[in-house]
């Protein structure tokens, strides 16, 4: 089995203020930003078939966006819609991009929206336009740096760590890397809920940091 990958990283940092996902206090709309977003659009060939995997700096996908985009990169570049993933790190400090949420969570823009979808179709161009064989290597471990985010006291539950419950400290590990042994891309799998501010400022948070280090 021949696998090939191609693989891209494109800005998605909104150059205007717009207003953050997630959290009913972050009453403002921001302009500050801590690090920038990024869409990472991977395409896979195997055998003919092409599955392409797009992974954003945002808190989800909206349906209405995501199947746009489907017809678009279909029409564009023949790959079947059911071969088309979108994925979200779930950022609490990325722009709003639906009007499915309360307002309260922040409002979308339907310019960055505009702005995003064309970026998304930059990101599969640019990695369409670099696709080579792989290799791929699997890695299992543990990490420790996960908690339990809630806990009992006086008689409420609240938001705060709870270390007497237990978490999946799996980690997983996906490595793709080239003939000359030059990494391609890595894939890492934790289950946490990566949130770690809420501050109005633009943020990856702890999933954006982390790709960044690694």
């Amino acid at each position: 089995m021949i696998l090939k990958l191609g693989t891209s990283k494109v800005d998605i940092t909104p150059t205007v203020p717009v207003g953050l996902a997630g959290f009913v206090h972050r009453k403002e709309k921001t302009t500050e930003v801590y690090n920038e977003l990024y869409v990472k659009t991977f395409v896979f060939r195997n055998d003919g078939k092409v599955i392409v995997l797009i992974i954003a700096d945002l808190i989800w996908w909206d349906s209405t966006i995501v199947e746009q985009l489907r017809g678009d990169i279909e029409t564009k570049y023949a790959v079947p819609r059911v071969h088309i993933c979108f994925h979200a790190t779930h950022t609490h400090s990325g722009p709003q991009i639906s009007e499915r949420f309360s307002e309260k969570l922040g409002k979308s823009c339907q310019n960055y929206v505009a702005y995003l979808e064309s970026q998304v179709m930059t990101s599969i161009q640019e990695a369409m336009e670099q696709i080579e064989e792989v290799h791929v290597e699997f890695g299992k471990g543990t990490s420790d740096i996960g908690v339990y985010r809630r806990k009992k006291k006086n008689g409420r539950i609240q938001m705060m760590p709870n270390e007497s419950v237990p978490v999946n400290d799996d980690l997983t590990v996906i490595r793709f890397s080239t003939d000359k042994g030059n990494e391609k891309a890595m894939f890492i799998h934790f289950s946490c809920h990566p949130t770690t501010t809420d501050v109005n400022v633009i943020s990856s948070e702890y999933t954006g940091v982390c790709c960044e280090e690694i």
